[in-house]
């Protein structure tokens, strides 16, 4: 009890099947719709691990827990068992799409308007399986707005991403001394701001 202990674990075996495509159309010389999807079902094996914790871990984890006969602070209390959970940010579904439209405008310049938007589907946060590093499936939305001088001279673009502001988790770290505490990483806010190139 009261042992503190950095740990690797490595999973004995895990498999990953899946498929991706992408789809770009051109309907017209200003217009470019593309759609990209990937679906994965990733899963271990075989990735069983000890914990060191005095206290049943069972509110921990989603995967099976069994004590360790005999156990001690050397050797684990409880042997903890993820065979055939989903890989942590490894979420089945995700991809993304955008279009794009150009005006060209009178003086040779163009304005060029560009939504687009990505998703992903719900995946475990960290190899530990907690139910609290569980996060849910998200659609993020973006956007540019650029003017192109004539000859390609120079650039001013206007961007937005993650125009609605959602909250996009992409890691997790498990707080050894709280119960059920973890420290997630998350992605940008909302950002937008200004790009200008020149030519030289």
């Amino acid at each position: 009890s009261g042992a503190q202990v950095s740990s690797l674990y490595n999973a004995g075996k895990a498999v990953a099947k899946g498929a991706s495509w992408e789809v770009t159309l051109k309907p017209t010389q200003s217009d470019v719709f593309y759609f990209g999807g990937e679906y994965v079902d990733a899963e271990y094996k075989d990735f069983s691990y000890n914990t060191y914790r005095a206290a049943n871990p069972d509110a921990r984890t989603a995967c099976a827990v069994t004590p360790v006969a005999g156990g001690n602070p050397q050797i684990g209390f409880w042997t903890i068992n993820c065979d055939g959970f989903q890989l942590p940010r490894t979420p089945k579904w995700s991809g993304s799409a955008r279009y794009s439209h150009t005006f060209d405008l009178g003086n040779g310049g163009s304005v060029e308007v560009s939504p687009n938007m990505t998703f992903a589907s719900s995946r475990w946060l960290s190899a530990e399986i907690v139910e609290n590093a569980r996060a849910k499936g998200y659609t993020q939305f973006n956007a540019t707005v650029t003017y192109k001088a004539p000859d390609d001279q120079y650039s001013v673009q206007l961007f937005m991403r993650n125009i609605t502001d959602e909250a996009v988790y992409t890691g997790s770290q498990q707080y050894p001394f709280i119960a059920n505490f973890n420290g997630l990483d998350i992605a940008p806010p909302r950002t937008y701001g200004v790009r200008l190139r020149y030519n030289f």
